[in-house]
C-alpha cells in the first residue's frame, strides 16, 4: 500500500470520526437538556405557586432553592465543558483533513473540506453558523437558575436571604471565572511525541463546522 492510499484511508477515517463526534455531541446534549428542562420546569412551577399565594416563602424552602441552584449550575458547567471539548475534538480532525488535502500526493484529488471552508465564507452563509449557540446553550440554563434564586430571595421578603442569594451567585460566577482562567483541574489527555516527519498545520484555521 503506497503513501497516497494510506492518506485516503486516514481521510475516510477522519470523515467517519467527524460524524461520530457530532452525533455523540447531540446525544450528550439531549441528556443534559432533558435533565435541566425537567428540573427547571419543576422548580419553576413550585416557585410560581409561592409567588402567587401572597405569602412570603417559607424559611426552609429558600436554602433548598439555593442548593438546587448550585447543583444545577454544576451540571450546566459540566455540560458546557463537554460541548466545548467535543468541538475541540472535531477541530483537530477537521484540521488534519485539511493537512491531507494539502499534501502533494493528494493535490487536486480530494478537496472537500477546503471547498467547505470556501463556501461557508461566502456572505450568504457567513452568519448561519450555529456552533457557538450550541456550545453556549448551558449558559442560558445557568442564567435561568440565577433568576429563580433571585426571585425566591425577593419572595422570601428577607434581607438575609437576599444577601445569601447575591453571595451564592457571586461565588459561583467567581469560581467559574477562576476555573476558566486557570484550567483547574488540568485535563489529562495523553502525551503525544512530536514526529520529525509531521507536516505543518494547514493554512487557514477551521471556520465553524455548522
Amino acid at each position: 500500500m503506497d503513501r497516497s492510499e494510506l492518506l485516503v484511508r486516514e481521510y475516510e477515517t477522519i470523515t467517519t470520526q467527524l460524524v461520530h463526534w457530532d452525533t455523540f455531541f447531540w446525544h450528550k446534549s439531549q441528556f443534559f437538556l432533558a435533565v435541566e428542562s425537567i428540573l427547571l420546569a419543576g422548580v419553576g412551577q413550585k416557585l410560581s405557586e409561592e409567588l402567587t399565594d401572597g405569602k412570603p416563602m417559607h424559611t426552609r424552602l429558600f436554602p433548598m432553592l439555593v442548593a438546587i441552584m448550585l447543583f444545577n449550575i454544576f451540571l450546566c458547567y459540566v455540560w458546557f465543558r463537554t460541548n466545548r471539548s467535543n468541538r475541540e475534538y472535531l477541530k483537530v480532525r477537521f484540521e488534519r483533513a485539511l493537512q491531507i488535502e494539502d499534501d502533494p500526493d493528494m493535490s487536486n484529488v480530494i478537496q472537500l473540506y477546503h471547498l467547505q471552508q470556501l463556501i461557508l465564507k461566502d456572505s450568504r452563509y457567513a452568519k448561519h453558523s450555529s456552533s457557538w449557540w450550541e456550545t453556549q446553550l448551558p449558559s442560558a440554563f445557568m442564567i435561568a437558575w440565577f433568576a429563580i434564586v433571585i426571585a425566591g430571595a425577593f419572595d422570601s421578603d428577607s434581607f438575609v436571604f437576599a444577601i445569601v442569594a447575591g453571595l451564592s451567585i457571586a461565588l459561583v460566577v467567581g469560581a467559574i471565572a477562576w476555573i476558566e482562567r486557570t484550567g483547574w483541574p488540568q485535563a489529562i489527555r495523553g502525551t503525544v511525541k512530536p514526529s520529525l516527519e509531521s507536516q505543518p498545520v494547514a493554512q487557514g484555521k477551521m471556520d465553524k463546522v455548522h
